[in-house]
């Protein structure tokens, strides 16, 4: 039986395929949504940022706003300005906040109350709190080259992962009140605001969309392979139904063919067997008369020799003809008998030929003339059956159909040529009505015929046989008014794989 057009094998392989594309998905997701929550995190530091880069502004727009010195506020001991303390009317006692000052004071609540950390590193600090760490200071450098803003993965002090952002802070007009001294001018940048927040919040959150991207995923795997599987075995079910049907009509069509095939055979075996009885009873006359004259009392000499002659000519005839009889039955033996179970042997390719040609002498000889071109010592080894199968099925198409069951008079030609040692190529042609292109696509299909009085499995049955049977492979070429060609490529050792 042929293999299902998908095996398991093939469903596994399919599986793996599948369950690799379902892996690069979810491996594509997951790297999604670690894009996501780390673009998430970065657009979090930028609202942060700009949030304080506008207070700054305000204040640096306000000159600095005075608030009363306390416990938690001191003057700033970094700020060169000679109004950094006043005393209002009331007595209170006021120092000057800038807005660098004020940034560090909002940092430092910020820390106290949440798990951000903000500071103003800056590669020349007044403030040495504001010194950079190292990761800040390649920060610092790669924006004075232009960068708008750095990011990175980091470790805190306890192990846990950060998110660190670095944006620079630009040197504006109310920036040289206090770093004037240091060399810089407006644009150019002074330091940066640096944002780092962990990852543990965002790391949730990311999981459980993991989480649920796998199990999306592992529902979609899990469904195509319970679904195909299902339609696997569906198909395996319907498969075994359709090659049983098949199976039935190819052996019905095989009896039709065999058939076919005594028929022709008994009407090629009757005109020598007819023959030689015919001569058998003349030689039988013979021997009556030859009885009736001994019983003269005087025998002519030369009539006997008459009745001996006929009856030698008749024994002659009858020889001859059932000679030609065993002949024509020896090779039909030869051809047909026993192909399901015969073994593989040598035998000579031409002597095939002709057996196949003789035994459907009677088919064809009315409507087409047949020359055949091999060579004489060519001998393969393989089933002979098989192929004398297929060249009666040739025969038998192109007299029904190409000669239109002998209304139309046409010639066959059958070459074989080695190709090589390991391959044999037969070209088998004829000039019969032809066939469109559309009919010649379909010709190896099982009961696809142009004729409804035909079953339509002859050329089907050389394809399986040819295909399946011999490993070779068969093409037909045909132009409606052209006749039709068929190229056959074999294996030179023709020996049916084991299991057909």
């Amino acid at each position: 039986m042929r293999a299902p057009p998908v095996t398991r094998g093939t469903w596994r392989l399919l599986m793996c395929v599948w369950a690799l594309l379902v892996a690069a998905s979810l491996a594509f997701s997951v790297s999604q949504i670690r894009a996501r929550n780390t673009e998430l995190l970065r657009e979090g530091a930028r609202n942060i940022f700009r949030t304080i880069v506008a207070a700054r502004e305000w204040n640096s727009r306000s000159a600095g706003v005075y608030a009363p010195v306390s416990g938690d506020l001191q003057p700033n001991p970094y700020l060169k300005h000679p109004g950094r303390e006043i005393t209002a009317s009331d007595g209170t006692r006021l120092t000057l906040v800038n807005p660098a000052y004020m940034t560090r004071l909002i940092g430092e609540i910020i820390s106290a109350d949440t798990a951000l950390r903000i500071r103003m590193p800056s590669l020349q600090p007044l403030n040495p709190q504001n010194a950079p760490d190292d990761w800040e200071a390649q920060a610092l450098l790669a924006l004075a080259q232009g960068s708008p803003e750095v990011t990175e993965w980091g470790l805190r002090a306890d192990g846990s992962e950060e998110f660190r952002y670095v944006a620079p802070l630009k040197v504006v007009s109310s920036c040289l009140h206090c770093h004037a001294q240091q060399g810089y001018q407006i644009g150019d940048v002074r330091g940066g605001i640096s944002i780092s927040q962990p990852y543990a919040p965002a790391a949730a959150n990311a999981r459980k969309e993991i989480i649920l991207s796998a199990w999306r995923h592992l529902l979609v795997f899990a469904l195509f392979a319970g679904l195909s599987h299902i339609l696997l075995k569906q198909l395996h079910k319907h498969w075994r139904e359709l090659e049983q049907t098949l199976d039935s009509l190819v052996q019905t069509e095989k009896m039709a063919s065999l058939g076919r095939l005594v028929t022709s055979f008994a009407h090629e075996l009757n005109t020598p067997i007819g023959l030689a009885v015919n001569a058998a009873a003349k030689g039988e006359d013979c021997i009556d008369e030859i009885h009736r004259m001994l019983e003269r009392e005087r025998i002519p000499e030369q009539e006997l020799r008459q009745h001996l002659e006929s009856m030698q000519r008749h024994y002659h005839l009858a020889l001859n003809n059932l000679r030609r009889a065993a002949s024509l039955i020896q090779g039909f033996k030869r051809s047909s008998a026993g192909m399901e179970q015969e073994e593989a042997r040598n035998f000579r390719l031409d002597e095939l030929i002709d057996d196949v040609l003789q035994t459907l002498h009677a088919r064809y000889r009315h409507c087409a003339e047949i020359e055949v071109l091999c060579p004489a010592d060519l001998r393969i080894t393989g089933i002979p059956g098989l192929l004398d199968q297929i060249l009666t099925n040739l025969v038998l198409n192109s007299v029904q159909h190409g000669f239109e069951d002998g209304r139309r008079h046409g010639h066959i030609r059958i070459e074989v040529e080695p190709l090589g040692s390991s391959r044999l190529l037969i070209s088998y042609a004829d000039d019969g009505v032809g066939m469109s292109s559309e009919v010649l696509s379909r010709i190896f299909e099982p009961f696809f015929s142009t004729r409804r009085d035909s079953g339509g499995l002859g050329l089907y049955i050389c394809y399986n046989l040819i295909t399946t049977r011999l490993g070779g492979s068969i093409r037909g070429d045909s132009l409606p008014g052209g006749g039709t060609h068929f190229l056959i490529t074999l294996p030179a050792s023709l020996n049916a794989p084991k299991g057909q």
